[in-house]
């Protein structure tokens, strides 16, 4: 599911705590804002939502990880069922982790 390397083309995955979630919405483009906003996101535990392009195609997506206090806290289960609910194509984690390798990339299945 994940590996150590970036995969050429991959699309970012921002893991989003709701503490973390005023300051990394206000860093986010207006579009972005906007679809967010109205999608209701408020990055509690499981929520996906994914950030489309100018042409309607995925561009990036987040995922949120609940009350969890920090990225730094984050395990596997965090992550759980996000490659099966993410639209197809490679994808890797776009969020500075606190230790391992910084991004790692994924491809959901078909």
């Amino acid at each position: 599911m994940f590996t150590d390397h970036d995969a050429s083309g991959a699309h970012p995955l921002w893991l989003v705590t709701e503490g973390g979630l005023a300051s990394w919405h206000a860093a986010q483009e207006a579009v972005t804002q906007s679809w967010l906003t109205a999608l209701r996101f408020r990055a509690e535990r499981h929520q996906l939502a994914v950030i489309p392009g100018a042409e309607g195609a995925p561009r990036g997506a987040v995922l949120g990880l609940g009350a969890l206090a920090a990225v730094a806290d984050l395990d596997q289960w965090n992550l759980a069922g996000a490659p099966e609910r993410l639209p197809a194509g490679a994808w890797r984690i776009a969020t500075p982790l606190p230790s391992g390798p910084r991004r790692a990339t994924f491809q959901p299945s078909p």
